[in-house]
């Protein structure tokens, strides 16, 4: 492909670029080039240049031609998730990304494509399963003692947040593992906390179409018993929340299904 030749400034502009990526795997941003080229005004002008002569893509950034990423807007809009999933989603780990020299993060295509494609799939439902009966009573008896029903309430414009979770001692989170991989969805994380209980693992499940077609068929089919009214008040919630009420005007019944829920979790002496 013939280009046009550059100017002396954008001739130095373009192999600080190339010299950049060479070192860092992606290419810099506005303020870094300002920095590398000692300039005090704005580098727009010369970037644009260099994307009419076709050295860059037409893109929000300084971004060479074929360049395997991603700004967060444009993974956003390509994902068409809120800002806090995919933030959220970053640092649980659950979709990888390029760091930049200055801290800030970018989304590999081939990650932003992996996600398109779970998230295009259909949901998992609990009958796609076929546990075995004993195993879901077992487990019903488990959460009794090990489970929580969480909802946490975030800003107007956030929702609610929701979760269903299992604790274990760290010599016992195998027990957490073998749940996990007959229940195919979730996660693990550990915590490195000393006191009486030491060490110990969670098993977390937080994706709305796996609380909806997992977890609550799940107890609706192998009722609890200890926890029955807090997963009642939760499942009453989850799936408001599901239908779009944390958002209008039906927020203020969601705030008092959490209300209620933290207090189905308080300590009943009339019960002793």
């Amino acid at each position: 492909m013939n280009r046009p030749p550059l100017s002396p400034v954008q001739q130095r502009l373009w192999d600080f670029i190339q010299e950049f990526k060479s070192r860092h795997g992606i290419e810099p941003n506005h303020t870094e080039v300002q920095r590398a080229m000692d300039w005090n005004f704005s580098c727009g002008a010369h970037i644009e240049a260099l994307r009419r002569k076709g050295y860059l893509e037409e893109a929000p950034c300084i971004r060479l031609p074929g360049s395997p990423w991603r700004t967060r807007q444009e993974a956003l809009q390509l994902l068409d998730m809120p800002h806090q999933t995919l933030d959220d989603w970053r640092k649980r780990g659950w979709i990888q990304t390029i760091q930049r020299p200055n801290g800030c993060h970018v989304y590999p295509l081939a990650e932003i494509e992996r996600v398109r494609a779970e998230r295009a799939k259909p949901p998992l439902h609990f009958s796609d399963l076929a546990l075995d009966p004993g195993w879901c009573h077992w487990l019903a008896g488990f959460t009794d003692g090990e489970g929580t029903f969480g909802l946490r309430p975030q800003s107007q414009h956030r929702g609610m947040g929701h979760y269903f979770q299992l604790f274990q001692r760290m010599d016992h989170v195998d027990v957490l593992e073998e749940i996990q991989h007959r229940l195919t969805v979730g996660h693990i994380y550990t915590r490195d906390r000393q006191g009486q209980t030491g060490p110990g693992g969670s098993y977390k499940i937080a994706a709305r179409d796996h609380l909806v077609h997992v977890v609550i068929p799940l107890f609706d089919s192998y009722p609890l018993r200890v926890k029955q009214a807090a997963f009642s008040i939760w499942r009453e919630a989850v799936l408001l929340i599901a239908d779009g009420a944390a958002l209008d005007d039906r927020r203020p019944q969601v705030l008092a299904l959490h209300n209620a829920l933290r207090e189905a979790y308080k300590y009943n002496p009339e019960h002793d």
